[in-house]
């Protein structure tokens, strides 16, 4: 499913977000620093179908769908 990279730390990180979908969708929790937002666009970059989610307070959150 996920395309080949020439770095061996992306293929590491494409291996793990495979292991934690069981349908080709990620679902991550998105805060908009560096982290998070790499890990999106990387995530969509392998192929998954990608779903963040923000939390704004202790009962209200977004959520969007890549």
């Amino acid at each position: 499913m996920t395309p080949a990279f020439d770095d061996p730390r992306l293929e590491r990180l494409a291996s793990k977000l495979s292991e934690a979908s069981s349908d080709g969708a990620v679902t991550l929790a998105y805060s908009g620093g560096l982290d998070s937002r790499f890990l999106a666009f990387f995530a969509k970059l392998a192929g998954f179908r990608v779903r963040l989610l923000h939390v704004t307070g202790p009962v209200s959150y977004t959520h969007l769908t890549l």
